[in-house]
């Protein structure tokens, strides 16, 4: 099946959270086979500063420290946005224009 048959979620996961996922797990990756497993996961949720002195390549560790503070609520966010957005409408029985008219006003 072509990405373009997706909408929604679906696709938005497909196009861009795949693309995005790449770009962190690259830098998780070469953070840690550079610095340790450890110290990039701590890097990465903000545990330790890319600057501390255990962390052995800092400018690849400021990358992965603003991926994690950055990208990943970012992608997160954006999937429950999509997700409640979804369950929203889905549950909508009325156009929102009716239901926020006064009894009696014409419909905008």
């Amino acid at each position: 099946m072509a990405i373009g048959a997706y909408a929604g979620i679906r696709h938005w996961l497909l196009v861009r959270g795949t693309a995005l996922l790449a770009m962190f797990a690259s830098l998780y990756i070469a953070n840690g086979v550079a610095t340790g497993w450890k110290t990039a996961y701590d890097v990465a949720i903000g545990i330790t500063s890319p600057g501390d002195k255990i962390v052995v390549a800092p400018v690849l560790a400021w990358f992965l420290s603003a991926a994690g503070w950055l990208a990943v609520p970012a992608v997160c966010g954006a999937v429950a946005g999509i997700v409640v957005s979804m369950a929203v409408e889905g549950r909508r029985q009325r156009p929102i224009g009716e239901a926020l008219t006064k009894p009696g006003e014409p419909l905008r």
